[in-house]
């Protein structure tokens, strides 16, 4: 799904819900995308800084270190170093799973 995609999704979900709950202040789409680029700015703040955030019922992003390894370059068939790095990782919640793979 693209971005978007999910935020008319949120928009819209976000409207059904306000239809149940007329006290709810109607969200635009320029708040919803406000919202969602600063998740994604803290996120990546704090994998870069070597912490990791939760999100309960989702999961936890974070980052790992990758140690410099010898690989093969697939064109030429010549082994080269590839250098160590921080890659991101995400784990999901157990909520999450049961979700995605109802019993």
């Amino acid at each position: 799904m693209k971005f978007s995609d999910v935020k008319k999704e949120i928009r819209r979900r976000i409207d059904d819900e306000w239809l149940y709950q007329p006290k709810l202040a109607r969200v635009t789409a320029a708040q919803i995308e406000l919202v969602m680029r600063v998740f994604c700015d803290i996120v990546t703040e704090e994998m870069r800084g070597d912490e990791s955030v939760s999100v309960p019922q989702f999961g936890t992003f974070s980052s790992v270190y990758r140690q410099e390894k010898v690989g093969v370059n697939p064109k030429t068939g010549e082994p080269m170093t590839i250098p160590a790095r921080r890659a991101p990782k995400f784990k999901a919640a157990k909520a999450l799973k049961a979700a995605v793979n109802p019993a």
